[in-house]
């Protein structure tokens, strides 16, 4: 009996470490942060964006018809995720009355978010430069279909 206790007791016990274990591993995604964020410390780039073909990626679709019936149907998903700003994800794209400035593709958009970066000391660059997606990958929107049908 003491025998089938201690097994029980000892079951029990790697269950709470792991699980512990388990949600310390978690880490909270970054959030995004929008683009006055970034615009502060990279100037170049804030002076050529506006004219960037990413800064109408939404606008392009928002009054097309199949967008407006995916929209209807509840499936615009497929669209916002490469037309807005973090779809879906913390401070990212909801609707275009809540979140009007990432109603088109910003830094953000390719670089992914913003929050660890910012939070991030300008005195440590190394890190600075962990907390970005430095080199997007273009293919994740450019190439996944041809827009047709």
């Amino acid at each position: 009996m003491k025998i089938h206790i201690l097994h029980v007791v000892s079951i029990v016990f790697a269950v709470i470490v792991a699980s512990v274990s388990a949600r310390g591993a978690e880490r909270e995604k970054p959030s995004y942060i929008g683009e006055k964020s970034c615009l502060t410390c990279h100037k170049a780039q804030s002076e050529s964006f506006p004219k960037n073909i990413h800064n109408d990626a939404y606008t392009v679709i928002s009054d097309t018809e199949r967008y407006l019936k995916l929209k209807e149907e509840g499936k615009e998903g497929s669209c916002l995720r490469c037309h807005v700003t973090g779809y879906g994800e913390t401070g990212g794209f909801t609707d275009e009355a809540s979140t009007p400035d990432m109603a088109r593709v910003t830094c953000e958009g390719c670089h992914g978010p913003g929050g660890d970066h910012v939070a991030a000391s300008s005195d440590d660059p190394e890190t600075k430069r962990k907390t970005i997606q430095r080199k997007p990958d273009c293919g994740a929107c450019h190439l996944i279909h041809s827009h047709e049908g």
